[in-house]
């Protein structure tokens, strides 16, 4: 898979968005990171199945994705992370708020393929798939603007460790 992700997408670290990129002023950053930890330490950690392949064509290319399987847990998550960030600010593109709505959770492993890149990994990709992740942090990236342009700012990214109940 890494090989593949390497050919096809800007592999980044596997990982599931909750919240998708929102403006915020810089004076609710502080209670944006109390929210991130006090959600963190009262989430437990839980294992998420990835099973059916999804594709998907946007407006910059064909994407492939890993579907999770159905995890109350993870849904639940999501919903509690959306619903205490709501009122912080307007997400960057208008679709996001969509996204966080109609939550389908995912990994992609492939993005802004034009058609002929696009069917090439597709035949390339295995016939079943199945992997198992374990979530056990939240991760808060912080996006600065500069010069009109939006950027991670991954020496501040921040990281909350989930609680493990047994």
């Amino acid at each position: 898979m890494a090989n593949f992700r390497k050919k096809y997408d800007d592999p980044v670290q596997y990982h599931i968005s909750l919240k998708l990129p929102t403006y915020i002023d810089d004076v609710n950053l502080a209670k944006l990171k109390k929210i991130t930890n006090e959600t963190a330490k009262t989430s437990n950690s839980f294992a998420v199945d990835f099973d059916k392949y999804f594709f998907n064509k946007t407006s910059t290319g064909n994407l492939i994705m890993i579907s999770a399987r159905h995890n109350n847990n993870l849904i639940n998550l999501q919903k509690e992370i959306v619903k205490r960030t709501k009122g912080f600010g307007k997400t960057i593109k208008p679709y996001y708020e969509d996204f966080e709505n109609n939550f389908k959770p995912h990994i992609t492993i492939a993005r802004k393929l034009d058609d002929e890149d696009f069917l090439e990994a597709k035949s390339k990709i295995e016939k079943q798939i199945h992997c198992r992740a374990n979530i056990d942090k939240l991760r808060l990236h912080i996006m600065k603007r500069t010069n009109g342009v939006d950027k991670f700012q991954d020496e501040s990214s921040l990281y909350y460790k989930l609680i493990r109940r047994s």
